[in-house]
């Protein structure tokens, strides 16, 4: 996760400040998670990476989320699997 920040802005197009709460949060990740984050920035496939019920295939198919955010999220959803997957479900108002 060597520059995480940079990438995230040249290479994904976040604004500056997306960086950098995108990074504050991706260095807070399970290390399984922040080794999903690596292979898919060295260019290797993700997709099929889960948590419970959600891969990062579903996360960016049915949820709207890019394969960084997908990956972020089911991180989170380790802490707390019950909480976020039922607000997943029900939708963000």
């Amino acid at each position: 996760m060597n520059n995480i920040k940079t990438t995230l802005i040249e290479k994904y197009g976040y604004t500056e400040y997306e960086a950098e709460i995108t990074t504050e949060d991706l260095n807070q990740m399970d290390s399984e998670c922040k080794e999903k984050l690596d292979d898919y920035l060295s260019g290797n496939e993700v997709s099929d990476f889960r948590y419970g019920e959600f891969s990062v295939d579903i996360l960016v198919n049915d949820y709207g989320c890019n394969v960084i955010s997908a990956i972020l999220t089911i991180s989170t959803l380790k802490n707390d699997y019950e909480n976020l997957s039922r607000m997943l479900k029900k939708g963000f108002k």
